[in-house]
């Protein structure tokens, strides 16, 4: 045959263009690869379709023991560790939690979730000074039962947070919104062991710096339900009802902190001298330059050197007045300031195996290279409070309440900070009146935006100082039922 027999042309192809003819076996396999290529297809559809769903039981690492009593209070309770994304045997990334079931109706009593400040502090110290069902007592060195335990009522979940304080251990990060994605990533995961549990309240509780930790958590966690609503998030994520968030003596934003330093040391109480005052006063505006250069524009070469100047501030002598509580006296040593804390840590690390806590493990309240870390990362140069108009309008309350006698995240800073928040009733926060709480008139004001205990609540506690639960643990219980009640201050029936 000649060459031009052995062309014809294709459909659509110009008229005389030559094109070779295939024989039978190339049709044949053209067909077979069209089949394989369906069947993968298919295959990995399918695969999606039916894995396994993300937080599903059995996906990720869980060690959990149920945790003995330690006091004369009735306590159920679990202690464990959860493994977060990104944990692996080699580089573990896991969460230390202590759930201890409400006394009353815990399948529908609502979750207080705490963590500790610092940046890292356990979460553990305020569960075991003032919330939980057992407390350590100074003068007998030993755990006693706690007759204002915010677990007569209520869940509670105390959590080391972020990992790497008290007994979580494994990949750390440097930012409060990193730390906010491993709570979540965490309630997911918890949740998920727990799913009794998934539509009771939940209030997000934490003071100092929990003041960055806790908007963010509550911003991360708003988020992600908005997600959840528009079928955005992953395959078995769960909604998580939250209600509030109660801060206490809070870092909120540098600005406003470092403004109110000079109204706490040198004008409310005169905690400086004459000489060290008019340096503070005259220090100021340049700190607030940094600050504010490093907020607007917040990159490390900013955020450094207004966190080093206010620190110079932060580290000065109190001339033997305690930081935490300008009552007290103290050289400024931990074990002296607090003898309370360096006890929890003695008893927890005396009972780990019988909280499943492995051998390696040691506990102190305060891990400093959490706070390296941040400190590194300029994390508390930026202001939380830019969450709280957003959280609002979806209707998740914030309250605020205040030790009056704090000189670590003192009072002026922290009323400061809220005036400035921009919501709708905010000229109406300004102006309000500080009220006396009738009873306990001698104890607490507050200062109510809302119905009912409000949606954004100021309460300043007189007699306590930055560690509110463990100087006034029953005001402490009190403001707790009448704020997760949502019971006007002035009402004494607390029945929900």
């Amino acid at each position: 045959m000649s060459n031009a027999q052995e062309t014809t042309p294709l459909l659509g192809e110009e008229a005389g263009k030559p094109t070779k003819r295939y024989g039978w076996h190339y049709v044949l396999a053209g067909v077979a690869f069209v089949l394989v290529t369906a069947a993968v297809i298919v295959s990995v559809v399918l695969s999606v379709r039916h894995s396994p769903k993300a937080y599903a039981p059995g996906s990720f690492f869980v060690n959990i023991t149920k945790a003995p009593s330690f006091c004369d209070a009735p306590a159920t309770a679990w202690t464990g560790h959860i493994g977060l994304t990104g944990d692996t045997e080699e580089s573990p990334k896991r969460s230390f939690f202590w759930y201890v079931e409400a006394e009353k109706k815990p399948e529908t009593a609502p979750m207080v979730l705490t963590v500790g400040g610092g940046p890292g502090t356990s979460g553990l110290t305020r569960m075991w000074l003032g919330d939980g069902p057992c407390i350590i007592s100074q003068e007998e060195k030993r755990a006693v039962s706690n007759p204002d335990r915010w677990t007569k009522e209520f869940n509670y979940l105390a959590i080391d947070h972020p990992v790497g304080v008290g007994f979580s251990y494994g990949q750390m990060v440097n930012s409060s919104a990193d730390a906010a994605r491993d709570i979540y990533d965490f309630l997911q995961r918890f949740y998920s062991l727990h799913p009794d549990l998934q539509k009771n309240d939940l209030i997000l509780n934490g003071g100092s710096y929990g003041g960055m930790y806790l908007p963010h958590m509550a911003h991360e966690i708003n988020e992600q339900n908005k997600l959840l609503a528009l079928g955005k998030a992953k395959s078995g994520t769960k909604h998580i009802n939250l209600e509030s968030i109660m801060i206490s003596n809070p870092m909120l934003d540098p600005i406003s902190h470092i403004t109110g330093l000079p109204l706490s040391m040198c004008k409310y109480h005169q905690i400086w001298n004459e000489t060290e005052c008019t340096e503070l006063y005259e220090a100021v505006p340049s700190i607030i330059e940094l600050m504010r250069r490093a907020v607007a524009s917040p990159t490390l070469e900013h955020k450094i050197p207004a966190l080093h100047a206010m620190g110079h501030w932060e580290a000065k002598d109190l001339h033997g007045v305690s930081r935490e509580n300008l009552r007290s006296r103290c050289n400024g040593q931990l074990v002296d300031c607090h003898p309370r804390l360096p006890l929890t840590a003695d008893l927890l690390n005396s009972v780990k195996s019988s909280l499943g806590i492995p051998e390696f493990l040691n506990f102190t309240a305060w891990k400093p290279e959490i706070a390296e870390l941040f400190d590194a990362n300029g994390d508390m140069m930026q202001d939380s409070t830019r969450f709280f108009p957003q959280l609002l309008k979806d209707g998740i309350r914030i309250l605020h309440r205040v030790g009056m006698l704090d000189l670590n995240c003192a009072w002026p800073g922290v009323l400061s900070a809220l005036k400035r928040v921009p919501t709708p009733y905010q000229d109406e926060f300004i102006n309000a009146a500080d009220i006396p709480w009738p009873g306990e008139e001698t104890e607490a004001t507050f200062r109510v935006i809302g119905q009912g205990a409000g949606e954004f609540t100021y309460v300043q506690l007189h007699n306590a100082g930055h560690f509110v639960g463990a100087d006034a643990p029953r005001m402490e219980l009190k403001l707790a039922q009448h704020w997760i009640y949502n019971k006007a201050f002035d009402q004494t029936d607390l029945s929900d």
